[in-house]
């Protein structure tokens, strides 16, 4: 047993062709069990958006919501957990739980770890079926919920925003569609459609296992044995690969909506080349991750042409995000100002007090996930999808030794590519 000072995750392969990490430390009293199956963003993102929800209802052993609860409860508040989210170019439908650890339960007589892996077994596996079919009322309630979860996404602008801006730089790509698919294709979905998916769900998609806590590994190999399914699970994708750069003039999109704020939202492009450097990161952060930020500073404290300014690098895409709150008319100024700095960024350098700044925020968000095990796991599963360093030391060292010249360099290779402006109106 080692505690949490470095990056302690082990990695097993199981027969049936799931890939464990399991990081054994007694620093938490409870235990993370993350089941992510990666899909493709294919037609069936709906449904599997709807099962994540469907499945972690109910059993068949424990078919109401209510008797659910209580035999949670019993199991120490054990919470049972589900999502369904976009990881680079594919889809993540995650079945998890969080619970106390062994050694806590009944004095460290009640073996809990396996009893929540049964149960979680259950919720994936053994959902309250009705003549082979999900319950009609279980269905139709969940397909409800998922339509009115989709059609509520548009209530948060920003959000919104930062959609239709993505839409309009990568479009008919992954990264321009949401993990739970449209309101549309969820309003059209039928119950053989999803009891389809499910069956493949539960089978054949390719697995990775996350475990933070006093789990063995002979735990966590039983633990995958029995949620696997039958068969062999189909190998995991290779790294994300970026979208290819396409020459092509800027893209321009504008809309309006009644609201007090509006909405400014550019995409670059950056050379996937260059991508995969620690210097990226150190480069959002320098042009607009803080308040030391270039764009906090000019556009907002300067110029005061924006409530807020943020811009944040997509590692997966190959691309920086800048997301700016402005009056309508003040955003062509803003959007220039944002341009302008990038190139003075490229022209006149940074300086190493700023860089030292981005440095050390960037270090400081690496240590906080070693106090979140959720946190912690996702850092972990988006840099294997990413291709890039997943060991928390490792990924600080690479920051330590990011040069000027390399955070230039991103800069440099950086293109303004759409830009998306959700302009407010009167009400």
């Amino acid at each position: 047993m080692t505690d949490v000072a470095a990056d302690p995750f082990e990695t097993i392969t199981t027969p049936e062709g799931v890939e464990i990490h399991l990081a054994r430390t007694a620093k938490y009293k409870t235990v993370l069990f993350q089941w992510n199956v990666e899909a493709p963003m294919d037609d069936d993102v709906s449904a599997r958006a709807l099962l994540s929800d469907l499945l972690s209802r109910a059993t068949r052993r424990t078919p109401g919501m209510a008797e659910m609860a209580a035999r949670c409860e019993e199991m120490y508040a054990t919470e049972i957990v589900s999502n369904a989210y976009r990881l680079g170019d594919r889809q993540v439908v995650s079945f998890g739980f969080e619970a106390i650890a062994d050694r806590f339960a009944d004095e460290g007589r009640r073996a809990l770890f396996a009893e929540c892996a049964g149960l979680l077994d259950e919720h994936v596996s053994d959902p309250p079926l009705v003549d082979g079919a999900f319950r009609p009322d279980h269905f139709e309630q969940e397909r409800t919920n998922l339509v009115r979860a989709i059609e509520g996404l548009d209530d948060d602008k920003s959000a919104y925003a930062f959609r239709q801006l993505m839409a309009a730089h990568l479009p008919g790509t992954p990264w321009a569609r949401h993990a739970w698919g449209t309101a549309d294709e969820a309003r059209a979905l039928t119950e053989p459609d999803v009891r389809r998916v499910w069956q493949d769900l539960r089978t054949k998609p390719p697995v990775r296992l996350f475990i933070v806590g006093e789990v063995t590994p002979d735990q966590a190999v039983e633990a995958a044995r029995q949620l696997s399914g039958e068969g062999q699970r189909a190998p995991l994708c290779g790294a994300v690969q970026p979208p290819p750069i396409v020459a092509r003039e800027v893209v321009v999109k504008r809309e309006k909506q009644p609201l007090s704020q509006s909405k400014l939202g550019l995409a670059f492009r950056i050379d996937p080349s260059v991508i995969g450097s620690a210097a990226a990161p150190l480069f959002s952060m320098a042009f607009g991750g803080g308040s030391h930020s270039r764009l906090f500073k000019t556009v907002r404290e300067e110029h005061s042409l924006a409530y807020s300014v943020h811009a944040g690098v997509l590692v997966d895409a190959s691309s920086l995000v800048v997301q700016a709150g402005v009056d309508a008319q003040n955003a062509s100024k803003a959007r220039d100002l944002v341009v302008g700095e990038l190139e003075r960024f490229v022209n006149d350098g940074i300086g190493a007090e700023e860089l030292d700044l981005s440095r050390r925020a960037q270090v400081r968000r690496l240590e906080a996930l070693r106090d979140s095990p959720n946190g912690w796991c996702h850092f972990r599963h988006a840099a294997l999808v990413n291709g890039r360093p997943h060991d928390l030391d490792e990924a600080a060292e690479r920051v330590a030794s990011v040069t000027i010249d390399d955070v230039v360099a991103i800069a440099a290779a950086t293109k303004l590519d759409a830009e998306y402006l959700l302009e407010g109106t009167t009400p």
